[in-house]
């Protein structure tokens, strides 16, 4: 709401409150906006500090990192998932250094079996192709592709 301060301004309060905070946040100190002005628009004024006010109330950094990072690992899964060469792999502590490579990246594997029409263990036993070396010269293209990508090679 706002309430008219004469001379052509306005003081903005929060609907509810007696000032800039809303009085169930007593520790918050009392702000006041008052704007002095002729030809203030006090709607347009609300409106823009509106906005100031859900931007301020947008998720913390960290919370804004882990949503980004969450939207990228899902876009990269799907992308990998889509592609009948890879094979997404579930990280384990057996061979992943850390939790956080665990939950911070994703997984995958170059077989080519799907694309082949071949199982993993066929295309190893019976057509002698080592996936290790495959993905270890993928992992070596891909970083040296310049494209900001960082790929590592484990085996397991």
């Amino acid at each position: 709401s706002s309430s008219s301060s004469g001379g052509g301004g306005f003081i903005a309060r929060k609907p509810g409150s007696s000032g800039g905070f809303p009085a169930a946040v007593p520790a918050a100190p009392l702000t006041r906006l008052v704007l002095i002005g002729p030809g203030l628009d006090a709607a347009a004024s609300l409106n823009t500090l509106r906005s100031l006010e859900a931007a301020h109330e947008a998720p913390a950094p960290a919370e804004a990192a882990a949503a980004a990072l969450a939207r990228r690992l899902a876009a990269a899964r799907e992308l990998i998932a889509g592609d009948s060469r890879l094979e997404l792999v579930e990280a384990n502590d057996d061979w992943c250094s850390s939790p956080e490579a665990i939950a911070g990246c994703v997984h995958f594997r170059l077989t080519g079996a799907a694309s082949n029409g071949f199982t993993v263990s066929e295309l190893e036993r019976n057509h002698g192709v080592d996936l290790n070396r495959m993905n270890a010269e993928l992992v070596r293209a891909l970083n040296s592709a310049g494209r900001g990508v960082v790929v590592t090679a484990t085996r397991h």
